[in-house]
């Protein structure tokens, strides 16, 4: 889990940096994108994502054999030093909403998250985004199971 984790996060990064490499948007657009991500949760929203991830690194690592103390360690310096970019990420975000959207679509994003429907929405992220990963870890256990038992029954031809 920590592998989809840490991916996940390289993703973010990745599309992060792919944003950057495309024409930079008008600094009204950014503006406006910037307004988006702050209402989204900003900051709050990335840490709250470390919160998320915390327990699952802990997991993966004490299940490859790390000690608790070890384990806790490099965790707590992986979410001192995601910390410290939280601001890049934050701009890469905004980056990533300017190529997206264009400008009205960001002044009616803007407009939605600050009305009770899109407080909501954004108060559940957090729980939304956790339960969607349970899912998927679910799903994708039963999935790596049916896999192994496949290639078990069919394995593939002996190549010279």
């Amino acid at each position: 889990m920590l592998r989809i984790c840490l991916s996940a996060l390289c993703l973010w990064f990745g599309l992060g940096a792919s944003a950057m490499a495309q024409e930079r948007p008008s600094e009204e657009r950014l503006v406006l994108a910037r307004e988006v991500v702050t209402l989204s949760g900003g900051e709050s929203a990335f840490r709250d994502m470390m919160d998320q991830m915390r327990p699952m690194m802990l997991q993966d690592m004490r299940a490859s054999g790390m000690s608790e103390q070890n384990a806790n360690h490099i965790v707590d310096m992986f979410v001192e030093e995601f910390a410290i970019e939280v601001p890049r990420l934050m701009e890469l975000g905004a980056l990533a909403y300017a190529n997206a959207f264009t400008d009205q679509e960001l002044r009616d994003l803007a407009t939605f998250l600050r009305t009770p429907s899109g407080q909501a929405m954004i108060e559940n992220q957090a729980e939304i985004a956790g339960a969607m990963m349970r899912a998927g870890m679910l799903v994708g256990q039963e999935v790596g199971a049916r896999v192994v038992e496949r290639a078990r029954q069919n394995p593939p031809p002996h190549t010279p």
